[in-house]
């Protein structure tokens, strides 16, 4: 057996075991769930962007209401100070 052989031997042994080897399963949907549209997608966002404009006005109305006042304690106007800094 020369050399040649011998590779060609090797390398169909090789290409044997690699294609007959296991299989990484494929990823699928399950059956239960529809597939995702671009229709689901945008209402996805569009219910997030509400949800984030409703925090958002939820926070600037507590601010308004605990920090109106004329004279606030120095712990209070600290408190106010983060509030605004995170709306």
């Amino acid at each position: 057996m020369d050399f040649r052989e011998l590779l060609t031997a090797g390398a169909l042994a090789l290409a044997a075991s690699l294609g007959t080897g296991p299989r990484a399963p494929v990823a699928t949907a399950p059956e239960g769930s529809p597939p995702a549209t671009i229709q689901g997608k945008l209402d996805a966002g569009e219910a997030r962007q509400r949800a984030a404009m409703l925090e958002q006005r939820r926070r600037r109305h507590e601010f308004e209401r605990l920090c109106a006042l004329p004279m606030l304690s120095p712990e209070r106007l600290q408190a106010c100070r983060v509030m605004y800094r995170e709306m």
